[in-house]
């Protein structure tokens, strides 16, 4: 008999008590016994094996069926999310496609508005200028028109005149001028070509967007 407290090697489960079963003539019968041998039987087991695959087959066969209708339900429920969201798709393309053209609309009636509120403006290239005369520009221009184009107008016929950008490095400038009306600044245009062969290079322009530009 071992100790309790000596180190056992043995990694056996405990043995169990066997189970007795006494019969009505009174004799004993070790259950246990009759179990093992009934289990270790070729018979037992050729009986019992079909039975234990079907449980198993019925088993993992109710699992899988489990498995691919869950699957199924999910296939089904992302592609009624893709159909709702290409729907989506191609409406976000329709609006798209109207607000880009509410907005082409609106940069022409903008570029009208910005082009009308140039039509009385000019600009002179190529103008000689210094540095004193920034402040007379309504002056020079005046200037130019009588001795190049022989139009004859006066500084009270200019809402306003500006340098546009600085003096070059040969002392020439662009000079920006809106008249009172479209008749004044139509009667100064209309004589540009006297201006071809001017020893400046000056030319007259009229005051256009970038976009007709």
């Amino acid at each position: 008999v071992q100790s309790n407290t000596s180190p056992s090697t043995s990694h056996s489960l405990p043995s169990q008590p066997p189970i007795m079963f006494t019969t009505t003539e009174g004799q004993s019968v070790n259950l246990s016994e009759v179990l093992k041998h009934t289990i270790a039987s070729s018979d037992f087991v050729d009986c019992i094996g079909p039975l234990i695959g079907n449980v198993v087959k019925a088993s993992v066969d109710s699992a899988l069926s489990n498995y691919v209708s869950n699957l199924e339900a999910k296939i089904e429920k992302q592609e009624q999310t893709i159909s709702d969201l290409m729907v989506q798709n191609s409406e976000l393309k329709e609006s798209n496609k109207q607000m880009n053209g509410r907005v082409d609309s609106i940069e022409i009636d903008l570029e009208e508005l910005q082009q009308y509120g140039r039509r009385n403006s000019l600009r002179f290239h190529n103008v000689p200028l210094k540095k004193t005369e920034l402040g007379s520009t309504d002056d020079k221009i005046v200037g130019l028109c009588k001795s190049l184009l022989d139009v004859n107008i006066t500084v009270d016929d200019f809402d306003r005149s500006h340098i546009i950008g600085s003096i070059n490095k040969h002392g020439n400038a662009q000079l920006i001028c809106r008249l009172r009306n479209w008749k004044i600044k139509n009667s100064i245009f209309q004589q540009k070509r006297k201006l071809k062969n001017n020893p400046d290079k000056t030319v007259i322009t009229e005051d256009l967007t970038q976009y007709r530009q």
